[in-house]
């Protein structure tokens, strides 16, 4: 572990000094690792620094075997022993933990182990609609999706979500199918009773 988190350290400081355009030094993996391969060499957690135009960036590994980034004192990246990386946090509880806004210029793909088509199938059991408005304005959400104070307390799984989301609407028009079908009977039979005083 202790080599992948090095060789990553390495590619963060030659990214940093090619951007910094730092073209009189060189470091080799073996420059800054090698001091600190042994515990016991380990006096503080900063192994390098680098200062600039006003600016600090601070490398450190501590006894925990957790590896910082620090800009101007700010703790930027924090990656754990046991590979959770946190932006922004000093704690990272996920194996990517943001602490701030994220932006893809693609896609964001979230796996999800079940969907939800399964509602469309002839066995499925769709609850009546009187027992489903009055479980939501009981519950006051709507069904397969987590109640506010959760969201507020733990965040919104995202896959879990657009389950939960996609879901509702596949029932909604279930509901609207049957809508549509004692719509089209009752004209039906309003028809046939004009049909009979004619």
């Amino acid at each position: 572990m202790q080599k992948y988190i090095y060789t990553l350290l390495f590619l963060i400081i030659s990214g940093f000094l090619v951007a910094s355009d730092f073209s009189s030094v060189i470091l080799s993996e073996n420059d800054f690792s090698g001091p600190i391969k042994r515990r016991d060499t380990l006096k503080t957690d900063t192994m390098f620094v680098a200062r600039r135009m006003g600016n600090e960036v601070k490398f450190t590994l501590n006894k925990a075997g957790e590896l910082g980034i620090l800009l101007d004192e700010t703790q930027m990246i924090t990656m754990k022993k046991d590979g959770f990386t946190g932006f922004g946090t000093k704690n990272p509880q996920y194996r990517l933990d943001v602490c701030g806004t994220i932006r893809a210029s693609e896609e964001l793909i979230v796996e999800s182990s079940e969907w939800c088509d399964f509602v469309f199938d002839d066995q499925y059991k769709l609850q009546p609609f009187e027992q489903r408005i009055s479980t939501i304005r009981k519950n006051k959400h709507l069904p397969y999706l987590k109640p506010e104070a959760e969201i507020y307390e733990n965040g919104i799984p995202v896959s879990e979500t657009l389950n939960g989301l996609l879901r509702n609407i596949e029932e909604m028009y279930l509901y609207i199918e049957e809508l549509e079908n004692r719509i089209t009977a009752l004209e039906l039979e309003n028809k046939n009773l004009k049909s009979a005083q004619e």
